[in-house]
């Protein structure tokens, strides 16, 4: 029989966040696009985190706010291609932490050859 679970110890929420903040192993790839939707650069992250407001990725690169791209991801549980805004940079040594978030596909986008392929691979 199972038996209901109470609510968290303070340790154990801690826990618990600490967990949720760990990159998932994955591969990240990131494919910046122009203002007319364009792929104009494309680069691999290190890690991918799935937050409440979409992604959070490490690169290696700057990426400037605003910067709209197309990140294709697989991680354990599954595969996506997802459009999103850089909404936040934050600066390490070697790296940046890009918090990312998920849009809604424009027309122009979601019509496009290139994003049908990626689309299929993933």
């Amino acid at each position: 029989m199972l038996t209901p679970l109470g609510p968290m110890t303070a340790t154990e929420n801690q826990e618990r966040r600490d967990t949720d903040r760990q990159p998932l192993p994955g591969s990240v790839r990131l494919i910046v696009l122009s203002e007319e939707d364009q792929p104009i650069m494309e680069r691999h992250g290190e890690g991918v985190n799935i937050t409440a407001e979409g992604l959070a990725v490490s690169v290696r690169i700057p990426l400037a706010l605003g910067t709209r791209m197309v990140v294709c991801f697989e991680v354990p549980h599954g595969r996506a291609v997802w459009h999103v805004r850089v909404v936040h940079v934050l600066h390490h040594e070697h790296h940046r932490i890009l918090g990312l978030k998920r849009l809604e596909v424009p027309e122009s986008l979601a019509n496009a050859q290139w994003i049908r392929t990626l689309s299929a691979l993933t």
